[in-house]
């Protein structure tokens, strides 16, 4: 599992639109059969955080919350096995 800010922004995580960085990273993540789970902003309009992992079933329950103090993202909450 990997977890944290990655900021592609251009990158429209339900339908896979993006701009040419955003398809390097996309293809990285297909040829190595990652799984992208969140899908809420965590910044303002953007999923900027991300969270990622080599089983699609591996995330059981992915919530977005409140602000960390001074932070302007968007905490993640996960329970995964």
């Amino acid at each position: 599992m990997i977890v944290g800010d990655f900021n592609y922004a251009n990158i429209k995580w339900d339908t896979y639109e993006c701009d040419k960085d955003g398809e390097i990273f996309l293809d990285l993540l297909q040829d190595n059969y990652l799984t992208q789970h969140l899908n809420v902003p965590t910044r303002r309009n953007n999923i900027l955080d991300l969270v990622i992992s080599s089983e699609a079933n591996m995330v059981e329950d992915l919530k977005v919350i409140e602000h960390f103090a001074t932070s302007d993202h968007n905490m993640v909450n996960l329970i995964y096995w």
